[in-house]
């Protein structure tokens, strides 16, 4: 039996209509079809939510309206506020224009448009942003695009051995392309990594033979990460805590993290 059939603008069906689930049916099937029925029921919820997440965006249907179908990513106004809005993306309002994203894959985008993490079948991101893999980031503030877009050049620099570490501190020192010196958040944004470094201590850290710093789930001391995590146990003589990770009136101390020196 075809227990999948897609609709033209499942933006018009009402969810239960498009996604539901017949329990008679489902008991009268083997466990293996059963399976399948699960699979299918939750592939068709996917496409019905994409489908009304893209008809919000592009204005096609009105958040009420959503609400009313059974989309329940929206969050219905309170008395203080008359905005919709969607957990983790803020009020839905009209779309600016014009709008700006950055790319990498220009030819495929003039070829086949945008498309998001799922329609492009990525588990993770390939890009810059995070968000929901159902969604696409723009932005309306050609400063920030520009940004992004220089931003993309110096990792395609850095990583060809075009632009040092030496480079990009004095860049930092200089306030390169900003209103002043972030010599203190270019520090900040290794401290996850080696640890609070000046400068000086972060290049010579970049340019020695140090690893990436291995966070673990739960903290550990330095004698239990040696001996029984999956890195430590490796090399275990060459690995030291990383101080800034260490947990709070822990005896023995235990750590978040642990930095490896070959």
């Amino acid at each position: 039996m075809n227990w999948y059939k897609k609709a033209q603008n499942l933006y018009e069906i009402n969810k239960n209509d498009y996604v539901n689930f017949d329990n008679d049916f489902y008991n009268s099937l083997s466990e293996n079809d059963q399976n399948i029925y699960w699979q299918i029921l939750r592939k068709k919820r996917k496409e019905w939510e994409n489908a009304i997440t893209r008809a919000l965006a592009t204005g096609k249907i009105l958040p009420q309206k959503a609400l009313e179908m059974g989309y329940t990513e929206i969050v219905e106004p309170n008395y203080r506020n008359e905005n919709y809005s969607i957990s983790g993306h803020g009020n839905l309002s009209v779309l600016p224009s014009p709008l700006y994203h950055v790319t990498t894959a220009k030819d495929s985008v003039i070829s086949s448009q945008l498309k998001t993490r799922e329609e492009l079948s990525q588990s993770g991101g390939a890009g810059l942003g995070g968000g929901s893999s159902n969604t696409i980031s723009f932005t309306s503030d050609l400063g920030v695009a520009k940004d992004i877009y220089r931003t993309l050049l110096e990792g395609k620099r850095a990583i060809a051995g075009k632009l040092t570490i030496k480079e990009m501190t004095l860049q930092a020192q200089q306030g390169a392309g900003a209103q002043k010196p972030w010599d203190k958040e270019f520090v900040e944004a290794f401290k996850s990594n080696i640890g609070p470094k000046s400068l000086e201590e972060i290049n010579n850290y970049v340019n020695s033979d140090y690893q990436e710093a291995k966070t673990t789930m739960f903290p550990e001391t330095l004698e239990g990460f040696r001996t029984t995590n999956i890195w430590g146990k490796e090399n275990p003589k060459e690995w030291s805590p990383v101080e800034s990770s260490r947990t709070e009136n822990s005896v023995p101390p235990k750590y978040r993290q642990f930095i490896l020196s070959v």
